[in-house]
């Protein structure tokens, strides 16, 4: 799946996408994940559909909702990820 190659977009952002945030207590950058965030993009959750690329923007606004991060908008297109971890 790596090598997978499309012009799908979302929200204006070509795919595959991860989603950053900003960390509520230090303001670093930090990154969805299977479970939480990270401050390592390569341990990012990887989105390569627009379905999936909503349900990162989702699980970040619940983030921001119970305080663990700001600013969970930023869709961030990646080219070649190291080590995807696709949904």
């Amino acid at each position: 799946m790596a090598d997978k190659k499309t012009d799908e977009k979302f929200n204006g952002v070509k795919l595959p996408v991860v989603l950053s945030a900003n960390d509520l207590l230090d303001g670093e950058v930090v990154f969805l994940t299977d479970t939480g965030w990270t401050f390592d993009p390569a341990k990012a959750l990887v989105a390569d559909e627009a379905q999936a690329a909503e349900a990162l923007v989702l699980r970040g606004a619940e983030a921001a909702k119970a305080n663990l991060v700001v600013d969970p908008l930023s869709l961030i297109h990646i080219s070649e990820p190291t080590r995807p971890l696709y949904i």
